[in-house]
């Protein structure tokens, strides 16, 4: 393989872990902003490679009754509603 492929494969890697940690930073420091988003554009949930994480802290804060609604907006995807409905299951079990 040539070092130009190479090359834009390791900054394609950069970018999506650049990404991925700008949104577990925006998750954690502005859930409303993050939420009012998925609502918007729930067909996006389901394409977040971090998508479990990204719950797992909106539901530590406060959220998952709000991500529970999520789980019905049309668009939404069977995967995302899947991890959405079993990270805020499994927190509340663990709560109670």
């Amino acid at each position: 393989m040539s070092n130009v492929v190479l090359s834009e494969r390791a900054l394609r890697r950069q970018a999506i872990s650049e990404a991925h940690s700008h949104l577990l930073e925006v998750a954690a420091k502005q859930p409303k902003t993050l939420l009012e988003n998925f609502r918007m554009y729930p067909s996006l949930v389901g394409d977040l490679a971090c998508l479990e994480e990204v719950v797992e802290i909106l539901v530590e804060q406060g959220f998952g009754k709000q991500l529970e609604l999520l789980c019905d907006a049309p668009g939404i995807g069977r995967y995302a509603s899947t991890v959405i409905s079993r990270v805020v299951l499994f927190a509340t079990k663990a709560s109670a």
